[in-house]
């Protein structure tokens, strides 16, 4: 490996690791501040957490790690839109609300898209009867889903005030 890729900056990290820890101070900023997101994560988790019981193909678990990924950035992309409209233009504009609009659309087109792909791969009545013969071995087991699911709502509809970025930040990039 060249030396040269191996340099460090001044603040420490390369250039590609500044670059990472700017996309996940990006991602925790939604997390914090987008209640829609955090619904998206709790129903991507729960996906993942029901999935055993359906034996999916590598190939099926890439289709519902994509249709999540997807979902998730089209959301992450909306916010970045509505902060960047809301910072250019404070007031009323016709031209911000049609951005927003477009980008609310876009993550809703994908999230409709995500949950056809839900529906056709999760109603499985094979699927359904292996859940109910588990629940009748582990008649407890209902808990943990229904508890993350509890839990996950009231985190993903808990309000968290938007924090506008601090001027330093914006002065690092």
């Amino acid at each position: 490996m060249p030396a040269m890729c191996l340099k460090m900056s001044k603040y420490g990290f390369s250039a590609l690791g500044r670059g990472f820890l700017y996309a996940l101070r990006g991602f925790c900023h939604c997390v914090k501040t987008q209640r829609n997101l955090r619904i998206h994560l709790v129903a991507a988790f729960h996906v993942f957490l029901l999935s055993p019981f359906y034996h999916f193909t590598k190939g099926e678990y890439g289709v519902l790690c994509l249709a999540c990924g997807l979902v998730i950035s089209a959301e992450m992309v909306n916010t970045a839109l509505e902060e960047f409209c809301d910072g250019q233009y404070p007031g009323y504009s016709p031209v911000a609300k049609r951005v927003k609009d477009v980008a609310a659309g876009a993550v809703l087109l994908c999230a409709l898209a995500a949950a056809g792909v839900g529906v056709i791969f999760f109603w499985d009545m094979e699927a359904f009867g292996r859940m109910a013969q588990f629940i009748t071995l582990y008649p407890w087991s209902p808990v943990i889903p229904v508890a993350t699911l509890a839990a996950g709502i009231i985190w993903a509809m808990s309000t968290k005030k938007k924090e506008p970025m601090k001027e330093k930040e914006s002065k690092e990039r």
